[in-house]
């Protein structure tokens, strides 16, 4: 009989190991490599220098980059969700604040493991692979928008950049209450805005309501 037990648990402990290895392999097959690199090549115009501000988790620094230079960065792959990464160009008197420059739902299939991107003086532009042909894909300097969100509780004022994105979640534990926005963006204010109403929202939308 103690044969036996030994026996078991040694089985069940080889069948540990194989799922683990199974879902390491799944995990790193999805993410095709170990890290993504993002270069930021300042296409402004002969003479125009840009200055580069990217963070995420972690403030990478700022940076200057000549014309026709870049600036690079690596994101580790790991085994865990890239988060969001943004970026604030300058130069001369112009600032664009804040900009999503990698966001793993958006970009993945995009790029892969090596996004290039060519700032101009009107849009940015990101060189893809899409569809197995390289083309590119243009974003237009956009504005920011101020979110201020509240119900029975004051959630707090967001400024949100351009491509960006605010989200909150409703605890549904119990029934929710309605929440309304204020959003704002240069001299335009709209005020209170209902968001989410549990009777009218809850079977439009479910458990995510972008």
């Amino acid at each position: 009989m103690a044969a036996s037990s030994s026996s078991l648990i040694r089985n069940s402990a080889f069948l540990l190991v194989l799922t683990f290895l199974v879902t390491v392999t799944s995990t790193t097959r999805y993410v095709g490599g170990r890290h993504i690199d993002v270069k930021l090549t300042n296409d402004l115009g002969a003479g125009l220098n840009l200055t580069v501000h990217c963070k995420s988790i972690e403030d990478l620094g700022v940076h200057v980059v000549p014309y026709n230079g870049f600036y690079n960065f690596t994101m580790d792959l790991s085994f865990l969700e890239v988060p969001p990464h943004y970026c604030e160009f300058k130069w001369q008197n112009v600032t664009h604040p804040w900009f999503l420059i990698y966001e793993q739902s958006r970009d993945w299939n995009l790029c892969r493991n090596y996004c290039p991107w060519s700032i101009k003086q009107q849009r940015l532009c990101m060189r893809t692979s899409e569809s197995g042909a390289a083309q590119e894909r243009c974003y237009t300097w956009g504005l920011n928008l101020t979110v201020h969100c509240e119900a029975m509780e004051d959630i707090g004022v967001h400024v949100v950049p351009y491509n960006g994105f605010y989200n909150f979640t409703v605890n549904l534990a119990f029934e929710a209450p309605p929440y309304y926005c204020k959003f704002q963006w240069q001299n335009v204010t709209h005020r209170w805005f209902l968001i989410y109403e549990q009777f009218r929202d809850l079977k439009l939308c479910q458990n995510y309501c972008p």
